[in-house]
């Protein structure tokens, strides 16, 4: 690792660590009564101190890695994604090429599949594609998935 990623790392440890002794100090202030935010404050503080414990010996280990290449994706034409999504069956409300040779596929929200059975269906058809995300766009909650081809 790289050792600007290390600081950031120690510091996000830091940080959690901050926010555990924070909730601690909360639940001492809350009423005593209150059983079920005293509890809520205990799993929170649990949490954030798991979490900074499981990075420092992360990064106590300090083991070399090696370098990852990045992922290139092949070249492709928007007629080939759209073919690609017509051979699996699936029609989308709107195809976008991005630069990096990647596509994001808009569906209709009023399909009558899901977004598991889209991306096994696209799975299926080629091997060598690779889907880099799915979910609901958070304006219209219409779903889609970014997906690309692997360069081989």
């Amino acid at each position: 690792m790289t050792d600007d990623l290390v600081d950031a790392l120690r510091q996000l440890a830091r940080k959690w660590e901050s926010s555990a002794r924070e909730f601690q100090s909360r639940a001492r202030v809350e009423k005593a009564g209150d059983i079920h935010t005293a509890y809520y404050y205990r799993g929170v503080v649990d949490t954030y101190q798991r979490a900074a414990s499981a990075l420092r010996v992360l990064l106590s280990t300090n083991q070399p890695t090696a370098e990852v290449p990045a992922l290139q994706y092949r070249a492709a034409t928007l007629a080939e994604a759209h073919d690609l999504l017509e051979k699996a069956g699936l029609y989308a409300r709107d195809l976008r090429q991005h630069e990096d040779s990647a596509f994001t596929a808009i569906f209709s929200r009023l399909q009558p599949i899901t977004q598991e059975q889209r991306i096994g269906r696209l799975s299926a058809v080629n091997r060598q594609l690779i889907i880099l995300d799915a979910g609901s766009l958070p304006d219209s909650g219409e779903p889609y998935i970014d997906f690309a081809f692997a360069n081989v």
